[in-house]
């Protein structure tokens, strides 16, 4: 593949590529703090037993729920953000894809400790006896789920790309409209 087929080439120069990708991470990374709300939000409760050393979560399927939330709240935010990105910035090409990578990556760890940090923290168990029973702050064990982000906008941003293709207006100009062999404009053999 050449560079004029990723969306290297047609007329957006480099500076102009980065700073799409700038945006695109920017607007990742700010989407993020919004998933994150959205997971504390939507997520179910962990209960969890006050020891001497701190909270123990209880091993249970809310622990596996929450995470299966992360995950969800994720691939919704990575659709979104690729749909935002080929409607706004569809001609950068793979600009945008890059700026979607980096910015599902840290999206999603934004979106992690912002979720983390809304719930309740580990201070909400000073003071009580051992053996008391409270909700424990929402964590993420499974970082592969950090992935979920940016693969379903690399999915969804290359789907879109291939149905509707990427808008390259120097491309078009520079190549020759092409016509049927033996004829003209019009559709009209020449000389006739």
């Amino acid at each position: 593949m050449s560079r004029r087929d990723w969306g290297l080439d047609g007329g957006l120069g480099w500076a102009a590529g980065l700073r799409a990708a700038a945006v695109v991470t920017a607007g990742s990374v700010a989407v993020g703090s919004l998933a994150g709300a959205a997971w504390q939000w939507a997520a179910p409760r962990v209960e969890g037993t006050v020891t001497s050393d701190g909270i123990a979560p209880d091993p249970s399927q809310a622990l596996f729920g929450a995470e299966a939330w992360f995950g969800c709240v994720a691939l919704v935010a990575g659709v979104l953000c690729a749909l935002l990105a080929f409607v706004r910035l569809g001609r950068t090409g793979a600009y945008a894809l890059l700026g979607l990578v980096a910015g599902g990556l840290l999206g999603s760890v934004v979106a992690w400790q912002a979720g983390a940090r809304l719930g309740p923290s580990a201070l909400a168990a000073d003071g009580l006896p051992v053996g008391s029973r409270v909700t424990v702050a929402l964590d993420l064990h499974a970082h592969g789920m950090l992935l979920c982000w940016p693969i379903a906008a690399t999915v969804v941003y290359f789907a879109l790309t291939a149905g509707f293709g990427v808008d390259e207006p120097a491309r078009a100009a520079q190549s020759p409209p092409r016509h049927r062999r033996g004829h003209g404009r019009l559709g009209r053999r020449p000389g006739t």
